[in-house]
């Protein structure tokens, strides 16, 4: 099973066009992160939302989110 994270605060990520260009984007509290992996810049990982990857620092992702699993276990 992936692990999948949901945002308590939300979280700016960063996408690269095919030609290397970044933009950044706002993703929102509540929005279902999954992780893919660690990314090929130092310090960030690797996740998917909605079928779009981004990067973003591992220390935020884990400050501001917690995962599906901790959730249903709180319930």
């Amino acid at each position: 099973m992936a692990d999948v994270f949901q945002l308590t605060k939300a979280i700016t990520g960063v996408t690269f066009s095919p030609e290397g260009r970044g933009s950044l984007s706002t993703l929102p509290v509540n929005a279902r992160l999954h992780l893919t992996g660690q990314s090929s810049l130092s310090g960030f990982i690797d996740i998917t939302y909605r079928d779009k990857l981004y990067c973003i620092f591992r220390v935020d992702l884990m400050a501001r989110s917690v995962t599906v699993r901790t959730m249903a276990a709180a319930a």
